[in-house]
């Protein structure tokens, strides 16, 4: 006979669970506890290793196994723009443009979504606060739309802006350090078109400050920013929290915090760690031989404040003239590419890894064994791999050049080729963020689309000319389809033993960390996780943080 919880069948005549998404979380755990739908399962054989847990599919020859995912590495990248040694095009035509940062709205069927924003001081317009947006074309060009005015503002130095992009909310938000005042301010810019935004308020976050930059966790209503500056008298780096309320858009500042008191002129930089639910403010020290240090910050939205984590230090290494970038990948890790003073100016990768409020540094590595200047980074989480952009120091009328490396848990490997050309002129800065396009880019905005997986390279030629080009990193296929997935492994096999398949209504208790009552999906690489990825492929539904309803 079929039950009914408040007029909702959730158990059929054949004692299996249904529409268990709109029932409470208290009703799906008694549920499963009851033992109903469980029991569900079939043998077949193993290809390949399965470990407890493991999501399963069911090949053509009739053996299982876990999803998994190949990644065809680009060795060097490729670009879109192969013509002029890889330049690229501009972006502010022959002005000169310095202070440049850029996002991407990773959006899908929103208004602008799927367009980079680059933001930037117009030198040549009496240092006019701008920004050009831009998106994929299926040629790996670029649609460059024209620069725009951002609120009427004029900003100072060459590292005058930075700018995020708040997922939820579908808008970028800007810091930047005005003219005149020295004053660091910020403002939401809001998609209003195909490629064009509205400017909010400005809101001051401190005056007599410089070299702003922000980061945001996407994860809160109220949302949560930090936004990092050096003091002008004593380079001292602070952040400040704030956040943006979405009903009103009204933007709330919190309390400064200290990172640094004093000698932080090498530069800094801010990530969000998205699995620790933590920002990283990493620097260079130039009172303490220019060594790289992080801190972790822990944002307490419900006061609108910071807490910061003890510093964690890189001392084998001497950073200066903020000739590092930053850049969050996963699983905790954030990666640095730097200059090292200490060894010939050689590029040199490390990967700091939170945890808690601390974390550690791994070696060091020599990513170029040359003289280089203004490093960029970006990351492709489509491959797990990291984009750098570097000057050849040292040698006049020289190039951008371009090195990638894929992620390890303690180390990265770079390319067997040598570092590709972007251009034959001069090189000058690089932008504060080199941003991934992911699986939502195309020639038509507001509507879903197929994904190229690029990295935005932004930098600047002799003349301080803005230019940009599309890095393609590689590809990436998996062996899970809409319609191949059949369930869970009841517990560890190797290759060609005989497994057990939890199927559709079996309740698999070897999970970790699930939210009661929420879905679950089956991840490219044969992982679960709580958003849909591509394919999109229901697992089952969390009774529990370690029980799996297996759909199936």
């Amino acid at each position: 006979m079929a039950i009914k919880v408040g007029g909702t069948e959730v158990v059929d005549n054949n004692r299996q669970l249904k529409n268990i998404a709109s029932v409470d979380a208290t009703t799906v755990a008694a549920l499963g506890t009851a033992g109903v739908g469980g029991g569900n399962s079939f043998d077949a054989t193993a290809s390949g290793a399965l470990a407890n847990g493991d999501p399963v599919i069911i090949n053509a020859n009739g053996t299982v196994s876990k999803p998994a995912l190949t990644v065809s590495a680009n060795d060097p990248a490729t670009f879109g723009y192969s013509s002029n040694s890889n330049q690229g095009t501009t972006i502010n035509g022959t002005g000169q443009t310095q202070g440049l940062s850029a996002a991407y709205n990773s959006n899908s069927g929103t208004t602008g979504a799927g367009a980079f924003l680059v933001t930037f001081r117009d030198a040549s317009a009496s240092d006019a606060l701008k920004g050009n947006m831009m998106t994929i074309r299926t040629d790996g060009e670029l649609n460059v739309e024209g620069e725009f005015s951002i609120g009427g503002e004029t900003v100072e130095g060459s590292r005058a802006t930075d700018v995020c992009f708040n997922e939820p909310l579908n808008i970028f938000f800007i810091a930047y350090r005005k003219k005149a005042s020295d004053t660091v301010s910020v403002r939401a810019l809001t998609p209003n078109g195909a490629r064009t935004i509205s400017g909010g308020s400005a809101y001051t976050i401190k005056t007599d400050t410089l070299a702003p930059r922000i980061a945001t966790d996407n994860n809160n209503d109220p949302y949560n920013f930090v936004v990092t500056f050096l003091e002008s008298n004593n380079s001292a780096l602070m952040a400040k929290p704030f956040q943006y309320n979405s009903s009103n858009g009204v933007i709330t500042v919190g309390s400064e915090v200290t990172i640094e008191s004093s000698s932080c002129a090498g530069g800094h930089h801010i990530v969000y760690d998205s699995t620790n639910d933590k920002f990283i403010v990493t620097y260079a020290n130039t009172g303490d031989n220019k060594n790289i240090k992080t801190k972790v910050i822990t944002f307490d939205g419900s006061g609108n404040s910071l807490s910061v984590g003890s510093e964690v230090e890189l001392s084998s290494v001497s950073v200066g003239d903020f000739n590092f970038g930053t850049v969050f990948t996963t699983s905790g890790k954030t990666v640095i590419a730097m200059k090292d003073e200490d060894n010939s100016n050689y590029l040199t990768t490390a990967i700091f890894t939170t945890s808690g409020t601390g974390g550690s540094f791994s070696s060091t590595q020599v990513a170029v064994s040359q003289d280089v200047d203004n490093v960029s980074i970006g990351y492709d989480d489509n491959t797990n791999r990291v984009g750098i952009a570097f000057k050849n120091g040292g040698v006049t009328n020289t190039v951008t050049n371009f090195t990638t490396a894929s992620v390890g848990a303690s180390s990265l490997t770079f390319q067997s080729s040598s570092p590709a050309s972007l251009g034959t002129t001069n090189s000058e800065k690089g932008s504060a963020r080199m941003p991934f396009s992911g699986t939502n880019v195309g020639t038509t905005l507001d509507t879903a689309r197929t994904g190229d997986n690029k990295l935005l390279v932004v930098f600047t030629t002799q003349g301080d000319y803005g230019r940009v080009n599309i890095a393609n990193l590689g590809s990436t296929s998996t062996s899970l389809t809409s319609t191949n997935y059949i369930g869970i492994s009841d517990a560890a096999y190797s290759d060609g033993q005989t497994a057990t398949v939890q199927t559709m209504g079996a309740i698999d208790d070897a999970q970790s960390s699930l939210t009661p009552a929420a879905k679950q999906y089956v991840q490219k690489d044969g992982t679960i996780g709580s958003s849909a990825s591509t394919p999109s492929v229901e697992a089952g539904l969390a009774l529990s943080a370690t029980k799996l309803l297996v759909k199936g």
